[in-house]
Protein backbone atom coordinates (compact mmCIF):
# COMPACT_ATOMS: atom_id res chain seq x y z
CA UNK A 1 0.00 0.00 0.00
CA UNK A 2 1.34 3.32 -0.91
CA UNK A 3 1.59 6.63 1.34
CA UNK A 4 -1.10 7.91 -0.26
CA UNK A 5 -3.60 5.25 0.31
CA UNK A 6 -2.80 5.01 3.87
CA UNK A 7 -4.19 8.22 4.13
CA UNK A 8 -6.74 7.60 2.53
CA UNK A 9 -6.89 4.38 5.17
CA UNK A 10 -5.77 6.23 8.26
CA UNK A 11 -9.17 6.84 9.90
CA UNK A 12 -10.57 3.31 9.91
CA UNK A 13 -11.87 0.77 11.67
CA UNK A 14 -12.00 -3.22 10.20
CA UNK A 15 -14.88 -5.32 10.95
CA UNK A 16 -13.65 -8.79 9.64
CA UNK A 17 -16.45 -11.47 9.37
CA UNK A 18 -17.79 -14.35 7.15
CA UNK A 19 -20.23 -13.87 4.21
CA UNK A 20 -23.31 -14.20 6.39
CA UNK A 21 -21.65 -11.25 8.75
CA UNK A 22 -21.22 -9.04 5.49
CA UNK A 23 -24.66 -9.53 3.92
CA UNK A 24 -26.40 -9.14 7.73
CA UNK A 25 -25.02 -5.86 8.37
CA UNK A 26 -25.74 -4.54 4.59
CA UNK A 27 -29.09 -5.93 4.52
CA UNK A 28 -29.67 -4.93 8.40
CA UNK A 29 -27.83 -1.65 8.74
CA UNK A 30 -26.47 -2.87 11.90
CA UNK A 31 -23.54 -4.76 13.85
CA UNK A 32 -24.20 -7.08 16.37
CA UNK A 33 -22.26 -7.08 19.70
CA UNK A 34 -22.19 -10.55 21.15
CA UNK A 35 -22.26 -11.57 24.52
CA UNK A 36 -18.30 -11.54 26.08
CA UNK A 37 -18.78 -15.18 27.39
CA UNK A 38 -18.85 -15.83 23.92
CA UNK A 39 -15.86 -14.36 22.53
CA UNK A 40 -12.21 -16.05 22.16
CA UNK A 41 -11.17 -15.20 25.35
CA UNK A 42 -14.05 -14.34 28.01
CA UNK A 43 -11.38 -13.91 30.45
CA UNK A 44 -11.18 -10.31 29.54
CA UNK A 45 -13.20 -9.42 32.47
CA UNK A 46 -11.67 -11.58 35.03
CA UNK A 47 -8.85 -9.40 33.97
CA UNK A 48 -9.62 -6.24 34.12
CA UNK A 49 -12.05 -6.84 36.86
CA UNK A 50 -8.61 -8.01 39.11
CA UNK A 51 -6.51 -5.03 37.75
CA UNK A 52 -9.20 -2.67 39.55
CA UNK A 53 -9.11 -4.70 42.66
CA UNK A 54 -5.04 -4.42 42.73
CA UNK A 55 -4.31 -0.69 42.23
CA UNK A 56 -7.32 0.94 43.67
CA UNK A 57 -5.33 1.56 47.25
CA UNK A 58 -2.84 3.78 44.77
CA UNK A 59 -5.58 5.27 43.14
CA UNK A 60 -7.55 6.00 46.52
CA UNK A 61 -4.27 7.96 47.60
CA UNK A 62 -4.01 9.98 44.41
CA UNK A 63 -7.31 11.52 44.50
CA UNK A 64 -6.83 11.83 47.83
CA UNK A 65 -3.80 13.52 47.88
CA UNK A 66 -5.30 15.71 44.76
CA UNK A 67 -8.47 16.85 47.19
CA UNK A 68 -5.95 17.72 50.11
CA UNK A 69 -7.43 15.71 52.87
CA UNK A 70 -7.13 16.99 55.99
CA UNK A 71 -4.75 14.61 58.09
CA UNK A 72 -7.65 13.98 60.67
CA UNK A 73 -10.04 12.27 57.97
CA UNK A 74 -7.11 10.76 55.99
CA UNK A 75 -7.50 7.29 57.08
CA UNK A 76 -11.34 7.68 57.68
CA UNK A 77 -11.65 8.94 53.41
CA UNK A 78 -10.00 5.65 52.93
CA UNK A 79 -12.30 3.90 54.95
CA UNK A 80 -15.39 5.26 53.52
CA UNK A 81 -14.13 5.18 49.84
CA UNK A 82 -13.15 1.26 50.34
CA UNK A 83 -16.46 0.67 51.94
CA UNK A 84 -18.38 2.20 48.73
CA UNK A 85 -16.62 0.12 46.51
CA UNK A 86 -17.90 -2.91 48.35
CA UNK A 87 -21.02 -1.58 48.22
CA UNK A 88 -21.25 -0.72 44.83
CA UNK A 89 -19.73 -4.56 44.08
CA UNK A 90 -22.26 -6.04 46.41
CA UNK A 91 -25.68 -4.68 44.84
CA UNK A 92 -24.16 -5.13 41.23
CA UNK A 93 -22.39 -8.70 41.29
CA UNK A 94 -25.58 -10.88 41.91
CA UNK A 95 -24.78 -12.66 38.86
CA UNK A 96 -22.22 -12.94 36.66
CA UNK A 97 -20.78 -9.55 35.19
CA UNK A 98 -20.37 -11.07 31.89
CA UNK A 99 -23.70 -11.19 31.33
CA UNK A 100 -24.14 -7.38 31.29
CA UNK A 101 -21.38 -6.89 28.49
CA UNK A 102 -21.56 -7.37 25.05
CA UNK A 103 -18.97 -6.26 22.68
CA UNK A 104 -18.38 -6.14 18.89
CA UNK A 105 -14.31 -5.88 17.46
CA UNK A 106 -12.37 -4.02 14.66
CA UNK A 107 -9.19 -3.78 14.04
CA UNK A 108 -7.75 0.14 13.62
CA UNK A 109 -5.82 1.11 11.21
CA UNK A 110 -4.94 4.66 12.26
CA UNK A 111 -2.62 2.69 15.10
CA UNK A 112 -0.54 1.03 12.32
CA UNK A 113 0.50 4.93 10.89
CA UNK A 114 4.26 4.01 11.44
CA UNK A 115 4.75 0.87 9.72
CA UNK A 116 1.67 0.64 7.63
CA UNK A 117 4.52 2.18 4.52
CA UNK A 118 6.10 -0.76 5.22
CA UNK A 119 3.25 -2.71 3.75
CA UNK A 120 1.27 -3.42 6.41
CA UNK A 121 -2.28 -2.94 5.31
CA UNK A 122 -4.83 -3.42 8.52
CA UNK A 123 -7.93 -3.97 6.12
CA UNK A 124 -5.86 -6.89 4.55
CA UNK A 125 -4.23 -8.47 7.57
CA UNK A 126 -3.44 -12.60 7.40
CA UNK A 127 -3.87 -12.60 11.16
CA UNK A 128 -7.09 -11.53 11.29
CA UNK A 129 -8.04 -13.49 8.39
CA UNK A 130 -7.29 -16.12 10.55
CA UNK A 131 -9.02 -15.50 12.90
CA UNK A 132 -12.46 -14.76 11.71
CA UNK A 133 -13.05 -16.26 8.02
CA UNK A 134 -14.43 -19.60 7.85
CA UNK A 135 -13.04 -22.14 5.23
CA UNK A 136 -11.25 -19.39 3.76
CA UNK A 137 -13.77 -17.06 3.14
CA UNK A 138 -13.98 -13.58 4.87
CA UNK A 139 -14.76 -9.75 4.54
CA UNK A 140 -13.10 -6.59 5.96
CA UNK A 141 -15.36 -3.79 6.32
CA UNK A 142 -13.40 -0.26 6.76
CA UNK A 143 -15.95 1.93 8.77
CA UNK A 144 -15.20 5.23 9.20
CA UNK A 145 -14.16 5.95 12.78
CA UNK A 146 -15.85 9.60 13.32
CA UNK A 147 -18.77 8.25 11.68
CA UNK A 148 -19.14 5.26 13.54
CA UNK A 149 -18.10 7.09 16.79
CA UNK A 150 -20.94 9.53 16.18
CA UNK A 151 -23.84 6.76 15.81
CA UNK A 152 -22.52 4.87 18.74
CA UNK A 153 -22.84 8.02 20.86
CA UNK A 154 -26.26 8.08 20.13
CA UNK A 155 -27.56 4.83 21.22
CA UNK A 156 -27.56 4.89 24.85
CA UNK A 157 -30.51 4.76 26.78
CA UNK A 158 -32.31 3.81 30.45
CA UNK A 159 -31.24 0.57 30.15
CA UNK A 160 -28.18 0.00 28.43
CA UNK A 161 -25.06 2.32 28.16
CA UNK A 162 -23.12 1.90 24.42
CA UNK A 163 -19.21 3.11 24.45
CA UNK A 164 -16.33 2.70 21.84
CA UNK A 165 -13.08 3.14 21.31
CA UNK A 166 -9.29 1.66 21.20
CA UNK A 167 -8.54 -1.23 23.31
CA UNK A 168 -5.97 -0.11 26.39
CA UNK A 169 -2.97 -2.35 26.88
CA UNK A 170 -0.45 -0.24 28.96
CA UNK A 171 -0.37 -0.08 32.61
CA UNK A 172 -0.22 3.45 32.83
CA UNK A 173 -3.30 3.96 30.48
CA UNK A 174 -4.92 1.38 32.72
CA UNK A 175 -4.63 2.78 36.20
CA UNK A 176 -5.03 6.17 34.93
CA UNK A 177 -9.02 4.83 33.94
CA UNK A 178 -8.90 3.61 37.52
CA UNK A 179 -9.07 6.80 38.74
CA UNK A 180 -11.21 8.52 36.33
CA UNK A 181 -13.90 5.76 37.30
CA UNK A 182 -12.99 6.31 40.87
CA UNK A 183 -13.67 9.60 40.73
CA UNK A 184 -17.45 9.09 40.64
CA UNK A 185 -17.27 8.14 44.06
CA UNK A 186 -15.90 10.95 45.38
CA UNK A 187 -19.47 12.86 45.55
CA UNK A 188 -20.88 10.15 47.28
CA UNK A 189 -17.63 10.00 49.78
CA UNK A 190 -17.99 13.54 50.25
CA UNK A 191 -22.05 13.17 51.57
CA UNK A 192 -20.99 10.01 53.73
CA UNK A 193 -18.17 11.91 55.61
CA UNK A 194 -20.31 14.93 56.39
CA UNK A 195 -22.91 12.57 57.93
CA UNK A 196 -20.58 10.35 60.21
CA UNK A 197 -18.16 13.70 60.98
CA UNK A 198 -20.03 17.07 61.75
CA UNK A 199 -16.93 18.73 61.44
CA UNK A 200 -15.88 17.64 57.79
CA UNK A 201 -14.89 20.68 56.18
CA UNK A 202 -17.69 21.67 53.47
CA UNK A 203 -16.44 21.87 49.74
CA UNK A 204 -17.84 22.29 46.29
CA UNK A 205 -16.85 19.34 44.32
CA UNK A 206 -17.71 18.63 40.36
CA UNK A 207 -20.70 16.32 40.65
CA UNK A 208 -20.62 13.86 38.30
CA UNK A 209 -23.95 12.99 37.04
CA UNK A 210 -25.97 9.63 35.85
CA UNK A 211 -25.89 10.80 31.97
CA UNK A 212 -21.87 11.62 32.67
CA UNK A 213 -22.52 15.38 32.54
CA UNK A 214 -20.46 17.53 34.85
CA UNK A 215 -22.10 20.06 37.34
CA UNK A 216 -19.53 22.90 37.88
CA UNK A 217 -18.43 23.61 41.21
CA UNK A 218 -20.72 26.27 42.92
CA UNK A 219 -23.30 25.35 40.92
CA UNK A 220 -26.60 23.61 42.83
CA UNK A 221 -27.10 20.03 43.30
CA UNK A 222 -29.24 17.22 44.50
CA UNK A 223 -25.95 16.13 46.54
CA UNK A 224 -27.26 18.44 49.62
CA UNK A 225 -24.62 17.52 52.93
CA UNK A 226 -26.82 16.52 55.88
CA UNK A 227 -29.87 18.68 54.60
CA UNK A 228 -31.92 16.02 52.51
CA UNK A 229 -31.08 12.05 54.01
CA UNK A 230 -33.41 10.82 51.73
CA UNK A 231 -31.91 12.87 48.50
CA UNK A 232 -28.67 11.59 50.28
CA UNK A 233 -29.49 7.79 50.21
CA UNK A 234 -30.54 8.66 46.75
CA UNK A 235 -27.31 10.24 45.54
CA UNK A 236 -25.02 7.99 47.18
CA UNK A 237 -27.20 5.02 45.53
CA UNK A 238 -27.03 6.86 41.83
CA UNK A 239 -23.29 7.37 42.15
CA UNK A 240 -22.84 3.87 43.14
CA UNK A 241 -24.76 2.55 39.79
CA UNK A 242 -23.06 4.86 37.69
CA UNK A 243 -19.35 3.52 39.08
CA UNK A 244 -20.32 -0.17 38.81
CA UNK A 245 -21.35 0.92 35.13
CA UNK A 246 -18.49 3.16 34.15
CA UNK A 247 -16.13 0.23 35.70
CA UNK A 248 -17.53 -2.62 34.09
CA UNK A 249 -17.20 -0.92 30.72
CA UNK A 250 -13.91 0.04 31.78
CA UNK A 251 -12.63 -3.49 32.36
CA UNK A 252 -14.10 -4.63 29.06
CA UNK A 253 -11.47 -2.31 27.42
CA UNK A 254 -8.36 -3.12 29.22
CA UNK A 255 -6.37 -6.27 27.46
CA UNK A 256 -3.03 -7.76 28.82
CA UNK A 257 -0.26 -5.90 27.23
CA UNK A 258 1.29 -9.40 25.31
CA UNK A 259 -2.18 -8.74 23.18
CA UNK A 260 -0.97 -4.93 22.33
CA UNK A 261 -0.10 -6.13 18.87
CA UNK A 262 -3.58 -6.68 18.20
CA UNK A 263 -4.25 -2.79 17.78
CA UNK A 264 -7.99 -3.68 18.92
CA UNK A 265 -11.15 -1.24 18.77
CA UNK A 266 -14.38 -2.54 20.36
CA UNK A 267 -17.87 -0.98 21.01
CA UNK A 268 -18.77 -2.29 24.16
CA UNK A 269 -22.87 -1.91 25.31
CA UNK A 270 -23.45 -2.68 28.95
CA UNK A 271 -27.34 -4.19 28.82
CA UNK A 272 -29.33 -6.09 30.92
CA UNK A 273 -31.11 -9.55 30.49
CA UNK A 274 -34.73 -7.96 30.72
CA UNK A 275 -33.77 -5.20 27.59
CA UNK A 276 -35.74 -4.83 24.77
CA UNK A 277 -32.27 -4.47 23.28
CA UNK A 278 -31.26 -8.11 24.14
CA UNK A 279 -32.16 -11.06 21.33
CA UNK A 280 -30.42 -14.16 20.40
CA UNK A 281 -29.28 -16.16 17.68
CA UNK A 282 -28.12 -19.94 17.12
CA UNK A 283 -24.41 -21.70 16.53
CA UNK A 284 -23.74 -25.01 15.71
CA UNK A 285 -22.22 -24.79 19.86
CA UNK A 286 -25.36 -23.30 20.82
CA UNK A 287 -27.51 -19.95 21.51
CA UNK A 288 -25.36 -16.80 21.29
CA UNK A 289 -27.26 -13.77 23.35
CA UNK A 290 -26.12 -10.49 21.40
CA UNK A 291 -27.32 -6.59 20.80
CA UNK A 292 -27.77 -4.65 17.85
CA UNK A 293 -26.07 -1.49 17.12
CA UNK A 294 -28.23 0.70 14.38
CA UNK A 295 -25.95 2.11 11.73
CA UNK A 296 -28.77 3.29 10.06
CA UNK A 297 -29.82 6.60 8.16
CA UNK A 298 -31.67 8.34 11.32
CA UNK A 299 -33.59 10.18 7.75
CA UNK A 300 -33.91 7.10 5.92
CA UNK A 301 -33.83 4.09 7.82
CA UNK A 302 -33.98 2.05 5.22
CA UNK A 303 -29.95 3.33 4.24
CA UNK A 304 -26.69 3.14 6.25
CA UNK A 305 -25.47 6.03 7.33
CA UNK A 306 -23.88 7.63 4.09
CA UNK A 307 -19.94 6.76 4.21
CA UNK A 308 -20.23 4.86 7.53
CA UNK A 309 -18.38 2.20 4.89
CA UNK A 310 -15.81 3.45 3.01
CA UNK A 311 -14.13 0.13 1.91
CA UNK A 312 -14.25 -3.68 2.26
CA UNK A 313 -11.97 -6.25 0.88
CA UNK A 314 -12.46 -9.50 0.03
CA UNK A 315 -10.09 -11.84 1.50
CA UNK A 316 -7.66 -14.41 0.31
CA UNK A 317 -8.56 -16.61 -1.87
CA UNK A 318 -5.55 -19.07 -2.12
CA UNK A 319 -5.36 -20.32 -5.36
CA UNK A 320 -8.01 -19.18 -7.22
CA UNK A 321 -8.45 -18.07 -10.24
CA UNK A 322 -8.24 -14.49 -11.36
CA UNK A 323 -12.42 -14.96 -12.68
CA UNK A 324 -13.51 -16.52 -8.90
CA UNK A 325 -11.78 -13.38 -7.53
CA UNK A 326 -13.36 -10.96 -9.97
CA UNK A 327 -16.32 -12.78 -9.10
CA UNK A 328 -16.23 -12.26 -5.84
CA UNK A 329 -15.89 -8.50 -5.42
CA UNK A 330 -18.65 -8.57 -8.05
CA UNK A 331 -20.97 -10.05 -5.93
CA UNK A 332 -19.85 -7.56 -3.09
CA UNK A 333 -20.90 -4.72 -5.67
CA UNK A 334 -24.06 -6.49 -6.47
CA UNK A 335 -24.77 -6.60 -2.82
CA UNK A 336 -24.38 -2.58 -2.01
CA UNK A 337 -26.19 -1.74 -4.78
CA UNK A 338 -28.57 -3.65 -4.10
CA UNK A 339 -29.24 -2.00 -0.88
CA UNK A 340 -28.59 1.36 -1.92
CA UNK A 341 -25.09 2.06 -1.30
CA UNK A 342 -22.92 4.06 -3.71
CA UNK A 343 -19.70 2.01 -5.13
CA UNK A 344 -16.69 4.05 -5.81
CA UNK A 345 -16.52 4.38 -9.85
CA UNK A 346 -15.76 6.89 -12.13
CA UNK A 347 -19.03 8.83 -11.65
CA UNK A 348 -19.23 8.06 -7.59
CA UNK A 349 -15.59 9.30 -5.85
CA UNK A 350 -16.68 8.71 -2.74
CA UNK A 351 -18.23 5.18 -2.86
CA UNK A 352 -17.48 2.70 -1.37
CA UNK A 353 -13.79 1.26 -2.13
CA UNK A 354 -13.64 -2.87 -2.91
CA UNK A 355 -10.98 -4.69 -3.51
CA UNK A 356 -9.47 -8.07 -3.55
CA UNK A 357 -6.95 -9.10 -0.47
CA UNK A 358 -3.21 -9.16 -2.29
CA UNK A 359 -2.10 -11.79 0.71
CA UNK A 360 -0.80 -15.46 -1.30
CA UNK A 361 -2.55 -17.62 1.41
Amino acid sequence: MSKDQFDDYGDLVYHYTDQFGLVGIIERRELWATNISYLNDASEVAYGLEFFRNHNGECIQVLKNSLQIDDRFSSSFEKVFEYLISQADARHFLKDPKEYLYVSSFFESASLRKVTISGIDAGDNLEQWRAYSKGGVGYSIGFDKKLLTSQVAKQTGADLYTYCGSCIYSKEEKTARVRETLEILEPACDIAMHTAYGDWAEKQHAVICMDGSVTPPGASTELRRGEDKPKDREAISSALQWYWGRKMISTSFMKHEAFAMEHEWRIVRLAFTNSEQIQFKTRKDGIVPYSAVSIADDKSPEHLVPGIIRRIVAGPLGDASFSKRQRDVRSVKMLLEHNGVEVKSEGHENGVIIESSELPC
